[in-house]
């Protein structure tokens, strides 16, 4: 739960920055996957595991989001 709201605060942050160059401005966005480890994942490679896959849920779901 505080994981969720912490990158739904980064991604809300970084939403918006604006960069001001010479031909316009660039805005950024976040796609975001929060994992919370359970006793069945026996690794750290567990954890970023279904971190990624929810990264990737995220971006598929039309980027700019949290997923966990």
């Amino acid at each position: 739960s505080q994981a969720m709201q912490l990158a739904e605060r980064l991604r809300e942050e970084i939403a918006a920055l604006e960069l001001e160059v010479p031909s316009g401005s660039f805005f950024y966005t976040a796609s975001l996957g929060v994992s919370s480890r359970t006793p069945e994942m026996e690794s750290l490679e567990d954890l970023i595991k279904v971190a990624d896959d929810r990264l990737y849920e995220a971006k598929n779901a039309g980027r700019n989001q949290v997923c966990g």
